[in-house]
């Protein structure tokens, strides 16, 4: 059987690509994966494990501006031929450039099962968008009505898009989760990086993912004033476009908080999962200005670093995540935009051994019994062998 899996964007950043592609490979499948090639200053994740049968393609020269618009032109024509040369069993497109990608080439091969992933959906365009994305959001709402699987992060999301893009069947919810095996990956980068600065902390906060605004990492620096003991911050991951880590840096300084918030932009995977093995809590906050952040139980890619590490987490007081945190009991509720709220949050965790001791326990149950790859994705591989099978008879 051989499946391609179709993203213009780099997929060592999607924890579900490269789960989904080593869960294929071990099953015999041959992957291919179709991928924008990374500027090269977001190229330094370092070298990712997908899977002993999985090939990575990239397609394009990493450029911004009207080089990528095509670069993008180049993707979609590469795209189509390789579909109608390998002529895969099943093409899967992911968010909305990659299904547009995958639903032109699986028009001119139909006998290609078309799947779409999608991690990141928000509501219909403003009237004023311009027609290009219109047009765009028009192609992937077809794609998906084409679809033979559509695959959502979050049930909640999916029930919007099923409605907008009127799917005559409900999407499946795949979480962005680890696999139960997912060995633990400490080096020693960061305490090796800590101590060159003179830094050393009792209990170490980490907050992983995109540096941006919109995830209360405003509020969470401040919170550190309230913070009761020698604990750290640290925030690793790539910095959002503009100048919001420059200021955030600015803020840190100017609240005398420089021996205690580190930031670490565009950090490779080693020293990624170094500081993940090294913390002791974890930051998952979102503001509610979309759909896609007042729905990101289980989603967040954050979230399931810390259940894959095994440790609590402080999550937004969204009706989304009360609930979650009522069902599983893994993290503290905290407002976004409040750093008392925050740092009551943090203090009540890390202070009391006891009550950490048993959050520690319960993100293990729900990592074991709920959080992770082998379930989360069982319903796609047997759709795909199921299909494999009727294609055959």
């Amino acid at each position: 059987m051989k499946v391609k899996l179709i993203l213009w964007s780099d997929p060592r950043a999607y924890l579900a690509i490269m789960s989904t592609t080593q869960i294929l490979s071990k099953r015999g499948i041959d992957v291919e994966v179709l991928y924008r090639t990374p500027a090269s200053h977001m190229d330094v994740a370092g070298k990712v494990d997908f899977g002993s049968k999985a090939r990575l393609r990239p397609i394009g020269g990493g450029h911004t501006g009207w080089r990528d618009k095509l670069d993008f032109i180049i993707f979609l024509f590469k795209a189509i031929v390789s579909v109608l040369h390998d002529r895969p069993d099943a093409v899967i497109g992911y968010n909305r450039l990659g299904i547009m990608a995958a639903f032109l080439a699986t028009r001119l091969r139909p006998k290609t099962a078309l799947i779409y992933h999608n991690f990141d959906f928000n509501t219909n365009s403003k009237k004023n968008s311009p027609m290009r994305k219109k047009f765009f959001q028009l192609l992937e709402l077809a794609g998906a009505r084409h679809a033979d699987l559509v695959i959502f992060p979050h049930a909640e999301r999916a029930a919007v898009f099923k409605s907008e893009a009127q799917l005559d069947r409900d999407p499946i919810t795949v979480m962005n989760c680890y696999f139960l095996s997912t060995p633990k990956q400490k080096t020693g980068e960061l305490q090796r990086l800590l101590g060159a600065k003179g830094l050393r902390f009792d209990r170490l906060v980490i907050r992983l993912g995109m540096i941006g605004p919109y995830h209360g990492i405003e509020a969470t620096i401040r919170s550190v004033l309230e913070w009761e003991g020698n604990w750290g911050l640290i925030l690793a991951g790539f910095p959002d476009e503009g100048s919001y880590i420059d200021e955030m840096q600015k803020l840190v300084n100017s609240l005398g908080l420089t021996k205690r918030v580190l930031f670490l932009p565009s950090v490779s995977y080693s020293l990624w999962y170094d500081c993940l093995y090294s913390a002791h809590l974890g930051i998952s906050l979102y503001e509610p200005f979309n759909l896609s952040h007042s729905y990101m139980s289980g989603t967040s890619q954050k979230l399931n670093n810390y259940f894959v590490a095994g440790i609590p987490s402080i999550v937004s007081n969204s009706p989304d995540f009360v609930t979650f945190v009522e069902r599983f009991g893994t993290s503290k509720i905290a407002d976004p935009a409040d750093p008392h709220s925050i740092a009551e949050a943090v203090n009540s965790i890390l202070s009391n051994s006891e009550e950490y001791s048993a959050y520690c326990r319960n993100v293990r149950s729900a990592f074991e019994s709920e959080f992770n790859f082998e379930k989360q994705f069982e319903p796609v591989l047997n759709w795909l062998v199921n299909e494999q099978y009727n294609t055959e008879r």
